[in-house]
């Protein structure tokens, strides 16, 4: 049976990736520009926030998950048709899982070999292993109303531990703080190498529990993409889809009272926030590029989209600053209109862009 193209995940995968690989560098420098309070506003959405709160540049990563689940539906149902066995693709979602927990680790320094000193945990690893133990969920219950149950009760249930269970080497402390959080307090005592911040690491490892429902969740948008009830009548997917997304915000607002949205922790709030975003971007896209066929303004991301892993990793090489720097080192050099930083980081994603351009044409997919 042949797998089922979501043009929609490749173009959202690809615009999420497309401020991860330098765009970002553009907008942080524009104040440099002018100190207009617009351009202000929307430099401060491209730092993470400090603690508690939720900015664009905090939905980045867990969207990459998000939409990792919602393609998993129809890789399921294309091995089963080729009769590939549950077990079997459980097997490949664990060898994943070892490729991206690996290709972080390279990510964060694995190769200078300072092993003591270095930091394990990383945004592949967790995306790795959330979608191995979402998949397990997905392949062996196979009724939707008991998969939702699961990721609900996956998100209750850490609430109930970080609401219940202070961290012991900071009595007193606020159980929602960097200090007192037992998720935090799990790094501190259990994570091996260094944390990215001093009391905690934003992928640790008890709040990587709560990242499964993020990927359960593009899974089960999958699912109803895929469903037959309303082959007829796809825009009622659409519709469905964005009265979900609205609810789940909704419910995460109310939730925040009481659990703060909060992308270090990765609370239950976080989870239902991000994923009414997510799922509200997705019915867009989905009905403008898989219904309406309007796909020509996609193409730019879905080049970028199509090997997003590639361009993560290739990001944290010097090699696209150094082409760069060949292609373009007179124009850098004389121009002074605008900045040389933002001349920099213009041609930097100008060169990245051509670069899986150049693989995009070729029909060179790089996937794990």
């Amino acid at each position: 049976m042949e797998k089922q193209r979501i043009e929609s995940i490749d173009v959202l995968r690809g615009f999420m990736m497309f401020w991860i690989i330098g765009a970002e560098k553009i907008i942080i420098l524009l104040p440099q520009l002018t100190n207009n309070e617009i351009i202000l506003g929307l430099e401060l959405q491209f730092h993470h926030v400090g603690w508690n709160g939720l900015r664009f540049y905090d939905i980045l990563f867990p969207s990459f998950l998000f939409l990792s689940g919602i393609s998993y539906p129809f890789s399921v149902l294309s091995k089963r048709g080729k009769g590939v066995s549950d077990w079997r693709i459980c097997l490949d979602a664990l060898k994943r899982m070892c490729i991206l927990f690996l290709l972080g680790a390279v990510y964060n320094g694995l190769l200078e070999f300072s092993f003591e000193t270095m930091r394990w945990a990383s945004a592949l690893a967790r995306i790795g292993l959330a979608s191995f133990f979402a998949t397990c969920i997905y392949l062996f219950e196979k009724n939707n109303k008991r998969r939702i149950i699961i990721c609900i009760g996956i998100l209750l249930i850490y609430w109930i531990l970080m609401r219940c269970v202070p961290a012991p080497d900071y009595p007193g402390a606020d159980l929602f703080s960097p200090e007192g959080s037992i998720a935090c307090y799990i790094d501190r005592r259990f994570l091996p190498g260094m944390v990215l911040d001093e009391t905690y690491d934003p992928e640790g490892l008890m709040s990587t529990f709560p990242a499964v429902s993020t990927a359960l969740l593009g899974m089960l948008t999958g699912e109803l993409i895929k469903s037959d009830k309303w082959k007829e009548k796809e825009q009622m997917k659409v519709y469905i889809l964005l009265l979900i997304g609205i609810c789940l915000i909704i419910l995460s607002l109310i939730w925040n009272l009481f659990f703060p949205i909060n992308k270090k922790l990765w609370s239950s709030s976080f989870v239902c926030c991000v994923g009414g975003i997510d799922i509200i971007l997705f019915a867009i896209c989905y009905f403008l590029i898989d219904i309406l066929k309007i796909r020509k303004w996609g193409i730019p991301f879905s080049v970028i989209g199509k090997n997003s892993i590639f361009a993560y990793m290739l990001n944290r090489t010097n090699a696209i600053g150094t082409l760069t720097l060949y292609c373009f080192c007179g124009v850098l050099a004389k121009y002074e209109g605008i900045s040389y930083d933002i001349r920099y980081a213009i041609f930097y994603v100008c060169v990245m862009w051509f670069v899986l351009y150049f693989l995009y044409k070729k029909r060179v997919y790089i996937k794990v």
